[in-house]
């Protein structure tokens, strides 16, 4: 019984560092999003690369 519940933990504890992970995603694409030209310059990115980026659902890498 007790391995059953150490691989449910287990379970539990994947899902929930993949929703950590797309979060931050979500949240870093949003932040590209809203960057100035200047902004995007200094991070060596350009327009057409940001759209690629943040075009991308939070699921992909």
């Amino acid at each position: 019984m007790r391995t059953r519940s150490r691989s449910t933990r287990a379970v539990i504890a994947a899902i929930i560092a993949l929703v950590r992970v797309w979060r931050e995603r979500r949240r870093s694409r949003r932040q590209l999003s809203v960057m100035s030209a200047r902004e995007l310059e200094d991070i060596g990115l350009c327009r057409p690369e940001l759209g690629c980026e943040i075009g991308k659902p939070f699921w992909r890498k």
